[in-house]
C-alpha cells in the first residue's frame, strides 16, 4: 500500500466530510425557525439531517481506523454506530456535531 496514496485518500475524505457537515449545518440553521413553529416537514427534515450527521461521524471513525491500520498501528475495529429505522430517537443515536449545533442555537432539543 502506497503511504502517499493512503494519506491523500484520507485527507480527501476528511475534506469531503467537513464540506458535507457545513452543508448539513447550513440546512439545519435554515430549518430551525420552521421547526420551532411546529412545521412537521421541517422537523422531519431535521431528523434526516441528524441521520446524515450520524452517518458522517461513523464514516470519519472508519476512515481514522483505516488510517491507523495503514500507519502500521493495530487499533480496535470501530463499533458499529449506524442507526436502524427503529433507532431514530435521540437517545438511540450517537451525539453528533449537529446535535451540538442545534442545542447551541436553540437552547432546547428540537
Amino acid at each position: 500500500m502506497d503511504p502517499k496514496a493512503v494519506a491523500e485518500a484520507y485527507f480527501s475524505l476528511g475534506t469531503q466530510i467537513e464540506e458535507s457537515q457545513a452543508r448539513v449545518s447550513d440546512a439545519a440553521e435554515a430549518l430551525i425557525p420552521l421547526a420551532q413553529k411546529g412545521d412537521e416537514h421541517a422537523r422531519a427534515a431535521l431528523d434526516s439531517l441528524r441521520q446524515a450527521a450520524a452517518s458522517m461521524q461513523a464514516e470519519r471513525t472508519r476512515a481514522q481506523y483505516l488510517w491507523d491500520l495503514a500507519a502500521g498501528r493495530n487499533p480496535a475495529p470501530p463499533a458499529d454506530t449506524t442507526t436502524s429505522p427503529d433507532q431514530q430517537n435521540r437517545a438511540a443515536r450517537p451525539h453528533t456535531f449537529l446535535d451540538s449545533l442545534l442545542d447551541d442555537l436553540t437552547g432546547t432539543p428540537l
